[in-house]
């Protein structure tokens, strides 16, 4: 018995990819991160402040604009200090009082490439192992999935072009953030 070789024909997408918004009138933007695999990692020691230091970094994928399945590279920080990161001073001409984390896009300059969304979220320790537990249970459960709902934007004045290309090249305020998972039986 032969099988045929042949390429199937591939559908054309009945509507272009483009990293523009929908709603490009909003202050912020929403998406969702699905998470595929987590690291976690506890360093116990007393050289560090609060005498740990914890690390938690995912990889997932999420759909910005009309492109579906944009990888995400993420982090999860414990903050202590009440100020927002020194390095942002640098990106912002306005400093929010409080920041619960960033986000920037990596663009290659192959077309053929996807684009790529790095993002840090920062919370206090108690949030911390809270979120741990929500995203572990995520990936314990049988058929389980693990994901990060967030709403970005932009501190300093967007003007009427941000959300179509601008946002691209910025590095975005995460508004607000939050863990979830969900398990089928």
């Amino acid at each position: 018995m032969f099988f045929s070789k042949r390429a199937e024909p591939i559908a054309a997408p009945t509507e272009r990819e483009s990293l523009e918004w929908e709603h490009e009138d909003r202050r912020s933007q929403s998406f969702r991160i699905i998470a595929k695999s987590c690291f976690f990692k506890a360093q116990p020691g007393l050289q560090y402040r609060n005498g740990r230091k914890v690390e938690f970094t995912f990889e997932g994928h999420t759909r910005l604009g009309t492109t579906p399945n944009v990888p995400v590279y993420g982090e999860i920080e414990v903050w202590d200090d009440v100020e927002p990161p020194r390095f942002l001073i640098d990106r912002w001409k306005t400093l929010p009082e409080s920041v619960e984390g960033h986000a920037s896009l990596s663009l290659s300059g192959d077309p053929s490439l996807p684009p790529q969304l790095n993002i840090t979220f920062y919370c206090t320790a108690d949030a911390f192992e809270l979120v741990t537990r929500v995203i572990i249970a995520g990936f314990s459960a049988t058929a389980g999935k693990a994901a990060f709902d967030v709403d970005i934007g932009f501190p300093d004045e967007k003007g009427a072009d941000f959300w179509k290309e601008r946002w691209q090249n910025e590095t975005l305020q995460v508004l607000m953030w939050d863990a979830r998972s969900t398990a089928e039986q």
